[in-house]
Order: C-alpha cells, then sequence, then structure tokens
C-alpha cells in the first residue's frame, strides 16, 4: 500500500469516528458546528489525497500532518462531557473568548467575520489549564479553541481565572492581535527591562554570582548531567521567546480578571514550586512573575480599592497572603514599576476596544452584598429582598469570583475553601438566569396570564 493510499484509508477511518462521536450529539451547544468544521477539513484533505503526485514526498507528507492534528482534534472533543468542568464558569468565558477572538476580515464587497468555536474537556492533574488554539488557516473557515480544565479542580471557579493567562496564548496566535501585542509589549516591556532586553543578557543575570542557591544548583546540575553550558541555555534547554510571550499572558490574565487572577496564580504555581525559583524550558521563575504582576496590581491601582469596614480586613489579608510571595532579593527586580505601568496601560487600551474582556473596577457595595451572602453560605448573586419586594441587579461572574477570594480570606471564617467555590459556581449559575430576566422582564399581564 502506497502511503497516498495509507492516508486515503485513513480519511474513512477518521470520518467514521467524526460520525460516531459528533454528528448525533447535538445536545450541546456547539456540537454540530463542530462537525461541520471538521467534515470541511477533512474533505480538503481527501480532496488534496485525490489529486496529489503519490511520488511528492513533501506534500504527502503535509497532508499526513494535516491530517493527524485532525484526528486529535476530533480525539479532543470526543473526551469532552458537560459533567466534568464547571459549566456556569464556561458559559461566562464563552462570551469573553469570543468577544476577544472573533476575526474580521474586510474584502471588496462584504466584510468577513469569523467566531470561534469553543470546546471544553477535563485533564487529569493540577496544573493543565490550557487553551489548544487551532491556527491552521489552510483547512480551517472558524479556529477552533479547546479549554482545558483540571478534572479534579472541576467547582474550583476561583482557580479557574488562571485561564485568563492561557487566553493571552490564544490570542497570541491571531495574526492581527499578535502584532499590536507585540508592539506594546516589546516597545514598553523588553526593550527597557534591564535583563530580558535579549538573551545574553537573561543568561548573563540567571548564571551570575548574585543568583539564589537554588537557581545556582540547577543550573550547576543542567552544566553537570545535561552538559548545558551558559551559551547554550536558550539553545539546548530553555526559549527565551516563551518565557517573554508569559509574562504578556500574565499580563492580559491580570487585565481580564484582577485580583483573582493574582490569587489563583499565587495557589496554583506556588503549589509546584513552593519557593518560586524552580528554572523551567518555557517559563520563567514563578518568583520574578509574581513581582512583575504585584507591580501591575499597585499600577491599576487594585491594591488602593476600599471596601465596607465589616469585610476590609479580609480585603487587607488577602493582598497579604499575596504580598508574602513578593521576592525582596534584589536580584529579582528585572524591570521598574515604571515600564511596568505604562505597559498594563498600553495592554489595557487595546484590550478595551473587546467588549466585556477587562475586569472593570467593583461597586464597592455590590461585593459587600456578595461577600456576606458569601459568608452567610448562600450562593452569592445580584439579588436581595426588600420591603418593597425583590430586587434584582447584573453582577458581572468576576465579581462573584473575587468575593469569593475575600469570603476566604475572611478572619475566623470556618467556610472550607471547597464549599466557597461551590458557593460561587452556583452564584454564577443563578445569576445567569437573573440576567436573562433583567434582558426580558415580564410584563404585568404575563403575571396574570400565569395565574
Amino acid at each position: 500500500m502506497r502511503p497516498v493510499d495509507f492516508l486515503k484509508n485513513e480519511c474513512e477511518n477518521l470520518l467514521s469516528v467524526l460520525d460516531q462521536t459528533l454528528r448525533y450529539d447535538y445536545g450541546l451547544e456547539g456540537s454540530r458546528e463542530f462537525y461541520e468544521e471538521c467534515g470541511q477539513r477533512l474533505k480538503y484533505i481527501q480532496a488534496s489525497l485525490e489529486l496529489v503526485d503519490p511520488t511528492n514526498a513533501h506534500i504527502v507528507r503535509e497532508l499526513a500532518v494535516n491530517l493527524e492534528l485532525l484526528s486529535e482534534l476530533v480525539c479532543r472533543i470526543e473526551r469532552s462531557s458537560l459533567g466534568e468542568y464547571s459549566w456556569p464558569f464556561v458559559e461566562e468565558f464563552k462570551e469573553i473568548s469570543k468577544a476577544l477572538c472573533t476575526e474580521k476580515r474586510v474584502l471588496k464587497d462584504r466584510v468577513v467575520v469569523r467566531v470561534p468555536n469553543v470546546h471544553v474537556i477535563a485533564e487529569g492533574g493540577l496544573h493543565t489549564y490550557s487553551i489548544y488554539s487551532d491556527a491552521n488557516k489552510q483547512l480551517s473557515k472558524r479556529r477552533i479553541f479547546i479549554i482545558e480544565f483540571p478534572r479534579t479542580l472541576k467547582h474550583y471557579v476561583l482557580f479557574h481565572t488562571i485561564l485568563g493567562h492561557e487566553m493571552g496564548h490564544a490570542i497570541y496566535n491571531i495574526t492581527q492581535i499578535q502584532k499590536e501585542l507585540d508592539d506594546i509589549f516589546v516597545e514598553n516591556f523588553v526593550k527597557v527591562s534591564p535583563v530580558f532586553k535579549d538573551a545574553p543578557t537573561v543568561v548573563q543575570w540567571l548564571y551570575s554570582e548574585d543568583a539564589p542557591q537554588e537557581v545556582q544548583a540547577r543550573l550547576n546540575h543542567l552544566k553537570t548531567v545535561d552538559l548545558i553550558e551558559p551559551e547554550d541555555f536558550f539553545f539546548a534547554y530553555a526559549s527565551y521567546d516563551a518565557w517573554l510571550q508569559e509574562f504578556l499572558c500574565d499580563f492580559i490574565g491580570l487585565l481580564m480578571f484582577g485580583p483573582s487572577f493574582l490569587g489563583a496564580v499565587c495557589h496554583l504555581l506556588y503549589s509546584n514550586d513552593p519557593l518560586g525559583r524552580q528554572v523551567n524550558e518555557e517559563h520563567p521563575l514563578t518568583g520574578i512573575r509574581a513581582n512583575i504582576l504585584l507591580l501591575a496590581a499597585e499600577s491599576l491601582g487594585y491594591t488602593e480599592w476600599k471596601f465596607d469596614k465589616s469585610i476590609q480586613p479580609a480585603v487587607d489579608a488577602f493582598w497579604k497572603d499575596v504580598y508574602e510571595k513578593q521576592e525582596t532579593d534584589p536580584w529579582f527586580k528585572v524591570i521598574s514599576k515604571e515600564a511596568v505601568k505604562v505597559t498594563v496601560d498600553k495592554l489595557q487600551a487595546f484590550l478595551a476596544s473587546f467588549p466585556k474582556t477587562l475586569y472593570q473596577a467593583p461597586d464597592p457595595e455590590n461585593i459587600n452584598h456578595l461577600v456576606h451572602q458569601i459568608l452567610d453560605r448562600c450562593p452569592p448573586v445580584g439579588y436581595k429582598f426588600t420591603s418593597e419586594g425583590p430586587q434584582y441587579r447584573h453582577v458581572d461572574f468576576r465579581d462573584i469570583i473575587f468575593a469569593g477570594w475575600i469570603a476566604q480570606s475572611q478572619p475566623g471564617s470556618t467556610i472550607k475553601f471547597s464549599d466557597i467555590n461551590r458557593l460561587c459556581e452556583h452564584g454564577i449559575m443563578q445569576q445567569v438566569s437573573i440576567k436573562k430576566m433583567l434582558e426580558n422582564p415580564k410584563k404585568p399581564e404575563d403575571n396574570k396570564k400565569a395565574a
């Protein structure tokens, strides 16, 4: 069997899998769109295999790669199940994702809009938060994003804010957005950093005598075991560009979710790197990231927000816990607060053009109401009963999550962290219903008809 014939047969196998897993599963929102999009891509590969010269190894190999990627995509979707992730959070996050990732192209006679397909799956492990961005424009009409959650953290919506960082990676794959982000980040952060302005300077800083003992020990291990010399660090081990992109995506996550993103970072990243000084291939040191995020939070005014005196001690406790992760060693000072402020201000201005993306300064009264609902073990929602009857109001799901972080920091509180997460998850779910009711209020005559 020739390679082309084998690939044709594999196309038939994939079509069978596609039919079994997606075609009749229309109960989940978007399953028909996934079926049609994947089916179109498969038809393109099949048509190309019919036309290709079987002796053209380069083109045959390219088609094999495309087929393999499509197969992996279908299998990712097949593993998804409505019960494996927090669907209330996902539905809200999808709105942000679609606003950010919708692509528009102006043609001669019309404007073409590509709204992405967003799918969700659950994976094992504590650090599997990620967003897979499908970037094969040759095969696709619509981009597909697959959001991955840790299965064991299904209900921990306070941690799910880490997906703001992953959304940064996803939008960086969109050409028009990537250029804008690069212009802002390179000019205002990279070029002005005394450490991260170029790869050789980073290496010099890492291998300096002032580096923490843990860093020096890891670099010595790389040298003795893996034979990686300083000049080979960003060639044979780590990625300079990947490190830079992590800083950028941290800023995007912070702008998208506010202080809640910092809470998630300080819990999730330090669970795997307790000292914040681990040297990784794709990620800069956790301690560096925490320091820069704190500078950004200060620049955005988050640390100056004031709330009702009944919850202000909890807010102060939240920030105290975050600031405990701050590295005071001068070696960790890699950029000025002024440069961070300019960078986040310009990123904020750019992201403001995308609806619902930025986290706005919350209403203190609203946060106070939500926090007390949680402390009373009630789902936090925009509802309260008054002498004039029930009152409803719009609440951003990110306010509910921020209220959760404040409640878990409340001195003397006995509510378990897992229970706070479940209360917030139910609050987000109930707020969806309140939102729909506010958008389509019932008229008095509707109640009479119902009676």
